[in-house]
């Protein structure tokens, strides 16, 4: 079996390499399915429609004022967009409550998932000589109190599905503006990559702490 991080060797003597960052996001999932699995899914779930949220939130104003525009328009075809608003409005303002929620119960869950094997792997070394070494006491120290306040694979998590929300939000938008005007699609795509690009950065700088 080959260690996490080390060569593989394919072809014709090609080195392949797994990025630090894609092994600490694998972890980071894996850890998270493991201790809460529905929480975690609820969460990916509610992210993403709270993602979403603003692109619909748009599109029924743009129904809005076109059926307002439009003098031979009946009242009757406003009541769908304008409904719309109210459950993007909602969405908006309930959800990222309910986010707050699912990511404190993901906190508590995975630490205490992390704390046991922590401590189940601490029981299995032999003697009492690790516990002697400060360097040893002070990686130990480190690792419980990462585990106890906020656990490293929820920041992790959140840096991954952070960056899922804004791909979500900028396809939607794009995707918009592409319907109405291609030439203003190409400006936003081009204004919205920097941000893009930022939070892949940031996603992968999470992963390798």
């Amino acid at each position: 079996m080959t260690r996490p991080g080390t060569r593989l060797r394919r072809g014709h003597g090609v080195g392949l390499r797994t990025p630090s960052w894609a092994l600490g996001g694998l972890a980071a999932w894996s850890l998270a399915i493991a201790a809460a699995p529905g929480v975690l899914a609820l969460h990916v779930a509610a992210t993403l429609a709270v993602g979403l949220a603003p692109v619909f939130i748009a599109w029924q104003l743009k129904l809005v004022i076109d059926g307002i525009a439009d003098a031979a328009s009946r009242t009757g075809v406003l009541i769908g967009p304008v409904l719309g608003l109210a459950v993007g409005g909602l969405v908006v303002s309930v959800v990222p409550q309910v986010i707050r929620f699912l990511r404190g119960e993901m906190d508590r869950r995975v630490g205490l998932l992390a704390q046991d094997r922590l401590f189940t792997a601490v029981e299995r070394l032999p003697g009492l000589a690790p516990f002697e070494d400060p360097g040893f006491l002070d990686r130990l120290r480190l690792a419980v109190q990462s585990t106890s306040t906020s656990p490293y694979p929820n920041q992790a998590l959140d840096g991954m599905v952070g960056t899922v929300q804004s791909t979500v939000v900028a396809l939607g938008f794009l995707g918009t503006m592409l319907t109405l005007s291609p030439p203003m699609a190409a400006l936003v795509l081009a204004a919205g990559l920097p941000a893009l690009g930022a939070q892949l950065a940031l996603s992968r700088a999470n992963a390798r702490m």
